[in-house]
């Protein structure tokens, strides 16, 4: 997924949005709202300005600048919360953005093997 869809996709399910309902007051497709949120279409800068009016925010923010620059490949254990325990030994994590909010990117999840 693309860091603008995935950041339309946390917004909308923030503000309790259905696709169909955004697609609605976008007038535009549902299928168009769920290609752009999963990466598979780019809309157009006009069609991205809607999408942000609509959410309530800016075209900037949906592409990521307020987001926290990583500048290091390694999180600090204090940094991580752990999403799930998949095996023994094994956990799930993903990091958090300078909000407290679970990242967006899905490089920032990983798992842990220990012994």
């Amino acid at each position: 997924m693309n860091l603008i869809g995935v950041n339309i996709k946390r917004l909308r399910e923030e503000k309790n949005i259905t696709l169909r309902e955004l697609a609605e007051k976008l007038h535009v497709s549902a299928s168009f709202i769920s290609q752009v949120e999963t990466g598979k279409a780019t809309p157009s800068l006009s069609s991205l300005k809607n999408i942000a009016d609509a959410l309530q925010t800016t075209i900037g923010s949906l592409a990521g600048e307020n987001e926290k620059a990583v500048s290091s490949p390694v999180t600090k254990e204090e940094e991580r919360v752990a999403l799930k325990q998949i095996g023994k030994g094994i956990k799930m994590y993903q990091s958090e953005d300078a909000e407290g909010r679970m990242c967006s990117s899905a490089s920032r999840v990983w798992m842990v093997f220990s012994s």
